[in-house]
């Protein structure tokens, strides 16, 4: 009996553990995210030749790919709509 609490002590750490690593990866990759939403807006007010224009646009496209496969693989898909308007 005392065995059978014992493994499930370790089966409930265990899976503690892994909630806590998927709540904080989701929070970094929301975090990542909100920051990526913010250029846009930010470049707005700067100005900037076509290439720089070409080569933020690659960046931030990238990115949000990668973080949106990312937020996949931890389970919690993440829902991005930026807008581009540079």
């Amino acid at each position: 009996m005392l065995q059978h609490f014992a493994q499930q002590g370790k089966q409930f750490d265990s899976q503690t553990q892994a909630i806590k690593f998927r709540d904080a990866n989701s929070k970094r990759i929301t975090f990542e995210l909100r920051c990526l939403k913010a250029w846009p807006f930010a470049a707005k007010t700067e100005r900037v030749n076509v290439e720089q224009r070409q080569l933020f646009e690659g960046t931030l496209t990238t990115d949000q790919d990668n973080l949106n496969i990312s937020s996949l693989q931890v389970g919690s898909p993440v829902r991005s709509h930026v807008v581009i308007g540079i």
